[in-house]
């Protein structure tokens, strides 16, 4: 599929990335990962999200970090070693909940489908049915009835095993119609992965924090965005190259060694266009 300006559009899935309810329309572009955000009369925006990707030929969602948010990866062309698989974290921040104008539907606003989760589990959903007025609303867990509540809305806690489960959330309107939305989340009990955000054109340093007292193991997260191949990321302390990685990875997430005092930790991107960019923190290991 070609998009115009925005080129080639392939491999297209549906899921929320951004929480707010809506799917929204992801797909692998000529060398970047495409994202066309939902809008709730079942429409895209027309100007996409885009993100460089190494080439890929495929691409899959779950939730890799147990974040509860919805990431992707995919392998890239070609074959044998120098094929490699890109992960996309998701570090979007929730949108407000936008219910579908679509009539009749449901939005299920939380959980995202395909997340991890602790339980009890906070379900927020809506209803609409522009025919007929909606007189209750329903939670099915593994085909079990578990909720059922005389409105259009729905936010209820939900004790859940841990492990798969399949939920279906269902409204029904005064003429005995009936419509619904399903979700398929897992619980679990462990902590969920990070994830560390860069605004287009930069790196951040989420860790450490700054004037952070830390131990002598310094753990550095930081992570670079550029439309261009990131092609080398850097850690220096106190003036001395300690970090060095040239495999086109976009992120750091690595424990240092530092003596204990005070020290200047500077993180440094570059990309294939031959942009720099760099992000400092002052801290002190006890």
């Amino acid at each position: 599929m070609y998009l115009g300006q925005y080129g080639v559009f392939g491999n297209p899935t549906a899921a929320d990335i951004n929480g707010d309810g809506i799917n929204d329309l992801v797909g692998i572009g000529s060398y970047d990962l495409t994202v066309y955000l939902g809008n709730p009369d079942g429409t895209y925006q027309s100007t996409p999200l885009q993100f460089p990707n190494s080439g890929l030929n495929s691409i899959v969602a779950a939730d890799f970090n147990r974040d509860g948010k919805i990431d992707f990866a995919g392998a890239s062309a070609g074959n044998g070693p120098s094929q490699v698989v890109d992960v996309y974290l998701n570090a979007t921040a929730r949108a407000a909940c936008t219910p579908s104008t679509v009539s009749p539907s449901v939005t299920v606003c939380d959980p995202q489908n395909l997340a991890y989760l602790h339980s009890p589990v906070q379900w927020i959903a809506d209803s609409r049915d522009t025919s007929h007025p909606v007189t209750a609303m329903q939670i099915y867990v593994d085909n079990k009835l578990v909720v059922n509540s005389p409105s259009n809305s729905l936010n209820e806690p939900l004790s859940l095993s841990k492990g798969p489960h399949f939920v279906a959330t269902k409204a029904w309107d005064n003429s005995g119609a009936s419509f619904w939305s399903n979700r398929s989340i897992t619980i679990y009990s462990g902590t969920p992965g990070e994830t560390c955000p860069a605004a287009p054109s930069s790196i951040d340093v989420c860790l450490p924090t700054q004037n952070e007292v830390t131990t002598t193991s310094l753990h550095v997260f930081a992570n670079a965005d550029s439309a261009a191949q990131i092609t080398a990321l850097q850690v220096y302390i106190d003036g001395k190259l300690i970090y060095d990685d040239t495999t086109g990875a976009t992120y750091v997430d690595t424990a240092l060694t530092v003596t204990t005092g005070s020290h200047l930790i500077v993180m440094k991107a570059w990309d294939a266009d031959g942009n720099a960019y760099t992000q400092s923190r002052n801290v002190t290991a006890q």
